[in-house]
């Protein structure tokens, strides 16, 4: 109880200039989330007073202020001042800020509002790519090197919405939501998902540091090399030397373990007498989630002229 009054009071503080619709929505919906540990209203609905009766004026009043458009254009008011406050948290502190691509599934949900087709990941990992009905979803949090976590952004989109653009659109919306409430000096990080052509023209546009996790099958030329042709960056990350050794935390069995892995890192064009980046390569173990033997970790980062010092800190992020 003393931890639902502490979340009851700090929800106010964010909602203060919020009609009193928006602020019992707000306050209704972030504390049967915490109750019920889901996001389905009728859930969210059912932890706040399970009695039947009690259950269903909450559920009618959720359902209500979420169709309102006064009370949405509120709730987006309640965001802003909620990233001014994480703001003044995430501004000097947090080091890290990571931006990760998402699916959200409806399997059932025929009669939901622009399902789309979506890339399954929880069914990809059980055997390849499968292509699912749902929606696209993009998620930003600040975080630290011991992951105390601030969530900073969160939205959802189709491709068939009415004006819907493209997905690196969504991510510059994103982006531009986010950076005036995170440290001009914090190193950006963004999964598999980032490795495209148009979206690191956009992190170089947007972004002062970033790095990427690569999939491994994008050629690249090397420097004195240019005569060789380009080779693919899993070729190069396999047989270049990793000399450097740095501390990071690693995924096993679901538990963190921080443990120390050996890198090493090059200057690598993604076209030949294109801009110049940072390849790292971290070596990996077949304990560790999501990893294949001698296929080391490719980290590209646009952070030139590179250390050691530099390198600890990408691998740490």
């Amino acid at each position: 109880m003393l931890r639902l009054g502490w979340l009851g009071k700090s929800v106010q503080k964010t909602v203060w200039r919020a009609t009193n619709r928006a602020q019992r929505l707000a306050r209704d919906v972030i504390l049967g989330m915490l109750l019920s540990g889901k996001i389905v209203l009728s859930e969210i609905a059912r932890a706040l007073n399970p009695e039947k009766r009690a259950f269903q004026t909450i559920l009618h009043r959720l359902s209500q202020n979420l169709a309102d458009d006064r009370v949405a254009l509120e709730v987006e008011v309640i965001a802003r001042d909620y990233l001014a406050d994480a703001g003044r948290v995430t501004w000097g502190e947090y080091e890290f800020v990571v931006l990760d691509l998402m699916d959200i599934t409806k399997k059932y949900g025929k009669k939901m509002p622009y399902l789309c087709p979506v890339r399954d990941a929880s069914e990809s990992r059980r055997g390849g790519p499968k292509i699912a009905r749902g929606w696209w979803a993009c998620e930003i949090v600040a975080t630290t090197r011991d992951h105390r976590v601030v969530p900073l952004y969160r939205s959802i989109w189709s491709t068939l919405l009415p004006g819907f653009r493209s997905e690196t659109d969504q991510i510059r919306n994103a982006i531009l939501s986010t950076k005036p409430f995170v440290s001009p000096h914090a190193l950006w990080v963004f999964d598999r998902a980032g490795d495209a052509g148009a979206r690191i023209a956009l992190f170089n546009e947007l972004l002062p540091r970033w790095v990427i996790r690569m999939r491994g099958d994008r050629n690249i030329w090397r420097p004195g090399a240019e005569h060789d042709g380009p080779r693919t960056m899993l070729h190069v990350a396999q047989a270049m030397a990793k000399p450097y050794k740095a501390w990071c935390w690693v995924s096993r069995k679901n538990q963190l373990v921080r443990v120390r892995r050996r890198f090493g890192w090059l200057t690598v064009q993604l076209e030949s007498g294109g801009k110049w980046y940072t390849l790292i390569a971290v070596e990996r173990d077949e304990n560790e989630e999501d990893s294949e033997p001698g296929r080391p970790l490719m980290l590209l980062t646009n952070i030139v002229p590179f250390t050691g010092h530099d390198g600890e800190r990408v691998v740490a992020a």
